[in-house]
């Protein structure tokens, strides 16, 4: 919990009305390796932030894993179409590592937001930074790019998973076959 209000105190300072909610409120949950936060079809009710672990979001097509992110430790761990639309999940979100949560309800949440104008600040940084990344993971997908340069994008932007993910998972991420990946990996190193 300590790590939750650094963070959010390193964007703007909570008032001291705030950390007495979130204390109030806030729930921790642990997830075994393998253990799912979100099932395909669950509507995700929970605002979590990542306080250790590793998550892998992913959908299932024509029987295969296709991964849509990472969550890492230290970041919001939610599935964001669900989330904030309070619709049934068309992703899976697993842990790829025993994980601890600390989490408010959707509702406790809204509550938070129209008490305390200070946090939709810090949720709207957060949000921007995600949003960011996840547009760029986009482009490199969609434009004519070398997987080369895929795996460069990935190492920039997520250097400490390259050990730390399935290399088949990274594949998927980045849209390209495993056996490509392999070879490009093996190259650089």
């Amino acid at each position: 919990m300590e790590a939750l209000f650094q963070q959010f105190n390193s964007i703007h300072p909570m008032s001291d009305e705030l950390q007495r909610f979130i204390l109030k409120n806030l729930k921790m949950r642990k997830l075994k390796k393998r253990e799912l936060l979100l099932k395909k079809g669950q509507t995700n009710s929970i605002g979590s932030f990542l306080s250790s672990g590793l998550l892998h979001c992913y959908y299932i097509e024509d029987d295969k894993k296709i991964t849509s992110w990472f969550l890492q430790q230290n970041k919001l761990a939610i599935s964001v179409q669900s989330f904030f639309s309070q619709k049934p999940s068309y992703e899976c979100i697993e842990a790829l590592e025993p994980c601890e949560l600390w989490y408010l309800t959707y509702e406790e949440l809204q509550t938070a937001y129209k008490t305390f104008l200070e946090l939709n600040f810090i949720i709207r940084v957060q949000i921007e930074k995600y949003y960011m990344l996840k547009e760029e993971h986009a482009y490199q997908l969609q434009r004519a790019t070398k997987t080369r340069e895929r795996f460069e994008w990935f190492l920039n932007n997520f250097p400490d998973l390259i050990t730390r993910v399935p290399m088949r998972y990274v594949a998927s991420f980045l849209g390209v076959s495993e056996e490509t990946l392999s070879r490009i990996r093996n190259q650089k190193y």
